[in-house]
């Protein structure tokens, strides 16, 4: 992700491989700045971002970040493998709030006033495109440039065994 610029934190339209879809940018903590550690590794993503004087801007503070993936086979199911973690402190029930769309559809959603604090991972199975899909994660709560925080996130093709038709 390069440099961080406000030390242990910075604001981006993109780092490789993701970009925040021409929405608001999103937010980058590193060290725990957040009041979080990483899930894994030493960097996460928040989905509520503001600019580096603190300001809101004019689009509101909630971030997006998503990726375009190539090379699904239509039909064929995936699993989107992430965890999520509500933000610390954030002081409003629904702050950490977010969504998770494939292909423009949404596929699963958080209610962090329903939440369990600290880091949970979450699966979810989606169909494959063919063409290319975008995989996205939206922070839905309140603008408040605190929300939901994303970490380690994987897409994996799933195989089905039958085990009917397997030779003993």
């Amino acid at each position: 992700h390069g440099p961080l610029s406000q030390g242990n934190w910075g604001t981006f339209s993109s780092i490789p491989g993701w970009t925040d879809g021409g929405r608001i940018d999103f937010e980058i903590q590193q060290n725990g700045v957040g009041g979080r550690a990483a899930q894994d590794g030493n960097a996460l993503v928040e989905l509520d971002a503001h600019d580096f004087n603190g300001n809101t801007p004019p689009n509101g503070t909630n971030a997006t970040i998503q990726q375009e993936v190539h090379g699904t086979e239509a039909g064929e199911i995936y699993e989107i493998t992430f965890w999520y973690a509500p933000r610390p402190n954030d002081g409003n029930s629904d702050s950490s709030s977010m969504k998770v769309s494939w292909n423009g559809v949404e596929v699963y959603s958080i209610n962090s006033a329903e939440a369990m604090d600290g880091w949970q991972k979450i699966a979810i199975s989606v169909y494959g495109a063919g063409a290319p899909a975008v995989l996205a994660f939206t922070g839905t709560g309140q603008e408040n440039s605190l929300g939901a925080l994303i970490d380690n996130v994987s897409l994996c093709r799933c195989y089905i065994v039958d085990e009917d038709d397997i030779d003993t």
